[in-house]
């Protein structure tokens, strides 16, 4: 629980603050992103899936079938990775970036439908994600975390030049043909920033078809689980931007907050030069790093559309990005905002007012 020191720093979204917050008690001790104390039938493997380390937990299970569908869900999210390369001049992306303004591609199912997610995601937050703003990509260096002070910054000139390539609706899909076009020559999309929400979504489902059904993927800060651990559901922990430790802590069940888990920070691929922060999720209105938050915590049961609905709302802000998140039914929110406060959907609120394990105050920070 809060002591009343730290309760100004949390806003709920159109809700009260819950009474449970209310009682002046020690800050609780820290606790891993997912509680994994494991038991004695416990699998887990860790592996590299393209560029990006994925941890499988699996609950109760340590037999030769189980094994086999962790083997098969790593599989899978090699598949993934490279059906959604860009880098290969073969892939179906890097197809349909090479024929902007010409032409539509053949991309099959697997990109069609991460197009079509995406596209959904741009409409529903009227651009605030947007799966073209790629094109601003290259415009930003990035030294990831180095805390550079020499790095070139983009110009206002350059960034307005490529805004005119922005817009999903120059993003052409077609379910009936399996292709996609740009119609705009010169404009790009690239779908590297939430490949990894993909990748968990499909080693869920390989888990799940092959009957694991207690288990948690992570990657970073991202989290997908399933089923319990053991009696109780899954502990999942809210990451502080500015600290090493998480500040909020929620049973997550997946049949109540949807089993993803999805986390976009400013503390991740970023630099500091006189004196800002500077980050890679940038808003596609400008192609300039938003600033309204430090962090967007999304639940919601599909990994890929948590994680860029979490961007929109990273762009949005705490006001507008909840309102956006209370339209999509069975999603919830966690803000932390550009000064430090929290923000909450008002169906989380509730449930951390009944169940919260662990809360505090972020750390505060540049």
């Amino acid at each position: 629980m809060l002591a009343p020191a730290l309760l100004s720093s949390f806003l709920l979204h159109a809700a009260p603050l819950p009474a449970a917050l209310a009682p002046a008690v020690a800050p609780a001790a820290p606790v891993p992103p997912v509680e994994r104390d494991e038991g004695p039938t416990t699998l887990r493997q860790q592996r590299s899936v393209g560029s990006v380390l994925v941890d499988v937990l699996v609950w109760g299970r340590g037999d030769a079938e189980a094994v086999a569908a962790v083997d098969a869900a790593f599989d899978e999210g090699v598949r993934v990775v490279t059906s959604l390369a860009t880098d290969r001049h073969d892939a179906p992306l890097a197809r349909v970036n090479a024929a902007a303004g010409h032409e539509a591609v053949t991309v099959g199912a697997e990109v069609l439908d991460v197009l079509l997610t995406l596209r959904r995601l741009a409409q529903l937050s009227r651009g605030a994600y947007d799966p073209t703003a790629a094109i601003y990509d290259d415009a930003w260096p990035s030294p990831a975390g180095t805390g550079s002070s020499t790095a070139t910054l983009p110009s206002r000139a350059e960034l307005a030049r490529r805004r005119r390539f922005v817009s999903f609706l120059d993003l052409a899909l077609d379910p009936v043909t399996g292709t996609a076009k740009l119609v705009r020559d010169g404009a790009r999309v690239d779908v590297a920033a939430v490949q990894k929400a993909r990748v968990l979504d499909r080693m869920r489902a390989a888990l799940v078809e092959r009957g694991v059904t207690d288990f948690v993927l992570s990657s970073g800060g991202d989290v997908v689980v399933g089923g319990r651990r053991g009696d109780r559901p899954w502990r999942v922990g809210v990451q502080d931007p500015r600290g090493p430790d998480p500040f909020l802590a929620l049973p997550v069940d997946p049949a109540i907050l949807g089993g993803a888990v999805m986390t976009v920070s400013d503390n991740e691929d970023y630099f500091v030069t006189g004196g800002a922060r500077y980050h890679s999720v940038l808003d596609p209105r400008t192609g300039l790093p938003s600033t309204r938050c430090r962090s967007v915590t999304v639940f919601a049961d599909d990994a890929l559309f948590a994680e860029a609905l979490a961007r929109a709302v990273f762009v949005l802000g705490d006001k507008d990005g909840l309102a956006l998140v209370a339209r999509v039914p069975g999603a919830q929110a966690v803000v932390v905002t550009a000064d430090n406060r929290v923000a909450l959907t008002r169906g989380l609120a509730t449930m951390a007012a009944a169940q919260v394990l662990q809360q505090r105050a972020p750390t505060d920070g540049l």
